[in-house]
């Protein structure tokens, strides 16, 4: 008879971003009407499906909250800035957050393991029995 492993279903999963802001145009000239930011993301690499819009510009942080993550699954995230006329960068670095994977929540805590002082409690006769250390 061959048993099943327990299926939890979906997982909801926040993941804490950072980055650090643009400064210069493509140009190379400084960038003085930073809109905000968006962030993709998506299930495979290179491949944003979802998108959290409207970032504010004085923002260099955020959490991404992601509903229905499935177990051993990894999202792929980058974003892009904009200015206050529309256009928006290329995409960021892509970065990879997962995989992620459930747990039962009502098993039981694992144990703690210690380990006492070994003790020979057979030795057999005419032998130098001892204890060793590493």
């Amino acid at each position: 008879m061959l048993l099943a492993a327990p299926s939890y279903g979906a997982m909801d999963v926040e993941i804490p971003l950072n980055w650090e802001a643009p400064t210069e145009n493509v140009d190379g000239t400084p960038l003085t009407d930073l809109a905000g930011y968006n962030i993709y993301y998506g299930f495979g690499s290179n491949n944003y499906t979802q998108s959290m819009a409207g970032i504010s510009a004085s923002s260099t942080n955020q959490n991404l909250n992601v509903p229905g993550v499935e177990s051993g699954s990894s999202i792929y995230i980058a974003m892009t800035a904009y200015d206050f006329d529309g256009n928006e960068s290329t995409f960021s670095n892509q970065v990879i957050a997962g995989p992620f994977s459930e747990v039962d929540a009502l098993a039981p805590g694992a144990p703690m393991i210690q380990m006492g002082a070994p003790v020979i409690i057979n030795c057999p006769a005419g032998q130098a029995c001892q204890v060793g250390t590493q």
